[in-house]
């Protein structure tokens, strides 16, 4: 999915030339007209389904990943009303928070409390899984395609073929190296694409 860019968040650590929107949504209060409010409902017609959450009328949805962790259910999801993160309860269906936020593509991994997607723009965003608020976002060479952690650092392998690594806690790049193979002119490999894996033990890493 593509999102839309919002407003300009209160503070981030690496201003980006593209503009997104954190309102965080209180788990008791009234959604904003003009963000999505999900229905949760129970679904006579699905044997043994406890519960469903479903669209406003009219609305169609647009997923770009979706994650569960201590029975919270969340979501990257974009409709005409809202763009952005959505955490609901596993146990009830209800919506514990909800925050908009500019994303693309299909990488969204949970690490230690920490929501990381591809913000768009070749951006890497981290967000607080308790409350959906931005930590930071992260310039890197290429879209962010995997991800993995060990020892307060976040490794991802981007599209270009390239691999950063970047401070967990901070945002900011440590590094960013590329295989050996010829490089063509777009900056990535001339003769083998990334895949969507990389793996870090032992302070080696592998993509």
């Amino acid at each position: 999915g593509t999102a839309t860019p919002g407003t300009e968040p209160e503070e981030t650590s690496t201003p980006l030339p593209t503009e997104a929107s954190n309102v965080a949504i209180e788990p008791t209060a009234t959604l904003a007209p003009n963000k999505m409010e999900p229905t949760v409902v129970p679904p006579g017609n699905i044997p043994n389904t406890i519960w469903a959450v479903t669209l406003p009328d009219g609305e169609s949805m647009d997923f770009g990943g979706m994650l569960v962790d201590d029975d919270t259910v969340y979501r990257l999801l974009a409709t005409s009303s809202f763009v952005g993160v959505q955490a609901v309860d596993a146990e009830n269906g209800a919506v514990k928070w909800q925050m908009a936020h500019q994303w693309a593509g299909n990488l969204f991994a949970i690490e230690d409390d920490t929501l990381f997607f591809d913000g768009g723009g070749n951006t890497l965003t981290a967000v607080n899984a308790e409350t959906g608020a931005e930590l930071w976002r992260a310039n890197v060479e290429g879209n962010p395609i995997a991800i993995d952690s060990d020892d307060d650092r976040v490794f991802v392998l981007l599209d270009t073929d390239f691999v950063t690594a970047i401070d967990e806690k901070t945002g900011n790049q440590l590094w960013v190296a590329q295989g050996s193979l010829p490089a063509s002119a777009t900056g990535g490999s001339a003769s083998i694409p990334a895949s969507l894996k990389i793996a870090v033990e032992n302070n080696v890493v592998a993509a």
